[in-house]
């Protein structure tokens, strides 16, 4: 993407402490579990499907969806809030 021009949107998704009901054993899952990384890319790749990145010049959005609860929906709900902070964004 250097020197073409265009923008990039991104971001970043992080279960909150206390987001679930259980706890989760820390010795068993690890930081920056797979699943994390694998949920911010489809986030990503969801919101540049449907934006002009030449728009946004050379400029870079970063888009930071923590879960404060997680119900099964944690997917469907980033992305939806993801998209709306990102048109509330382009009003400005």
């Amino acid at each position: 993407m250097k020197d073409s021009g265009q923008g990039w949107v991104t971001s970043e998704y992080s279960m909150l402490p206390r987001s679930t009901l259980t706890r989760t054993n820390v010795n068993r899952v690890p930081a920056g579990w797979a699943g994390d990384q694998e949920i911010q890319r489809l986030i990503g790749r969801s919101l540049r499907s449907v934006v002009d990145l030449t728009s946004f010049g050379k400029r870079t959005i970063w888009i930071d969806c923590d879960v404060i609860q997680a119900d099964g929906g944690t997917r469907t709900a980033s992305i939806t809030g993801a998209f709306v902070a990102l048109a509330m964004l382009s009003r400005f």
